[in-house]
């Protein structure tokens, strides 16, 4: 009876070793590989400038999410054969790396292709501006600007070009011991959207921190009156920076405001005490559907 049994324990090991060779004599798929270098954007005139803080590629392969990827990057992909490949344009939102977010007014790079085994497809995707609203649009090439100041600022924004302007003319902040307060205003209104996403764009570079927010026309029973809604506070820069910033959920926290302006607002710090502070601006934009 105790040899029956150790024959059937014998037997069962043997069973469970040729299952497990099996296993690992099974051949791993081998993936193809996608490789981003580098992106672009492509704008006309309804949209402005085409700068761009694209950071990140989110990766679809036959509408599976793969991964979110920052350029450049190279990354194996299953399955290989006939699919349908889709980069959706990466950026932070506000600013902040810990808000990654799919931009919605650029268009989505896709195709279809053939993904063979080891193989690489090298791509440099080139995005477009979806069809938006863009009520706000200043790139400073015109005769004056959007801007104009409020009782509260002892300066303006003026429109130069010189050694630091980003493309041919840029907006100018100076703030000095004579002029240590801006707070400037978009002299036009905007209707924007409360059911749908709303981004203002911008280029920036900044000596001196910069409050960045809206201003809420909204009527207090007996006539109109403008709320301050601060969004975003931007500080001081070595370079010059794109931004995407969310104005979404403030217009949503807002229900009484029917109209909004777009204001910037600085004062001089004891860290620029003495010294001449600029901040520039830039492609100012509105953009909603």
């Amino acid at each position: 009876m105790l040899g029956k049994l150790l024959g059937v324990l014998k037997l069962s090991a043997l069973f469970i070793l040729i299952q497990s060779c099996d296993a690992f004599d099974k051949e791993e798929p081998i993936p193809a590989y996608i490789q981003v270098d580098s992106v672009s954007v492509v704008s006309g005139a309804e949209t402005g400038s085409n700068s761009h803080d694209i950071n990140d590629i989110w990766l679809y392969v036959d509408n599976k999410y793969i991964g979110t990827y920052e350029i450049p990057f190279k990354v194996p992909v299953l399955p290989v054969g006939n699919q349908n490949i889709a980069l959706e344009s990466g950026i932070r939102d506000n600013g902040l790396g810990q808000f990654r977010a799919v931009y919605p007014f650029y268009t989505s790079f896709s195709f279809d292709t053939l993904l063979l085994e080891a193989g690489t497809i090298v791509l440099n995707p080139v995005y477009e501006y979806e069809t938006v609203s863009t009520p706000l649009l200043e790139d400073f090439e015109g005769l004056g600007n959007s801007f104009e100041k409020t009782p509260n600022s002892d300066t303006t924004m003026m429109t130069v070009s010189d050694s630091l302007s980003f493309e041919g003319h840029s907006g100018l902040i100076v703030l000095d011991a004579e002029r240590t307060v801006a707070d400037l205003i978009t002299s036009q209104l905007y209707n924007l959207p409360r059911d749908r996403k709303v981004y203002l764009e911008l280029d920036y570079y900044c000596e001196e921190g910069l409050d960045v927010g809206l201003f809420g026309q909204q009527f207090d029973g007996n006539s109109y009156i403008e709320v301050r809604y601060p969004v975003l506070k931007l500080y001081p820069t070595a370079e010059w920076r794109k931004i995407y910033i969310n104005l979404t959920d403030q217009i949503a926290r807002s229900p009484y405001a029917n109209q909004y302006r777009v204001f910037f607002s600085a004062e001089k710090t004891d860290a620029t005490e003495g010294e001449l502070a600029k901040i520039y601006l830039d492609n100012i934009k509105i953009l909603h559907y």
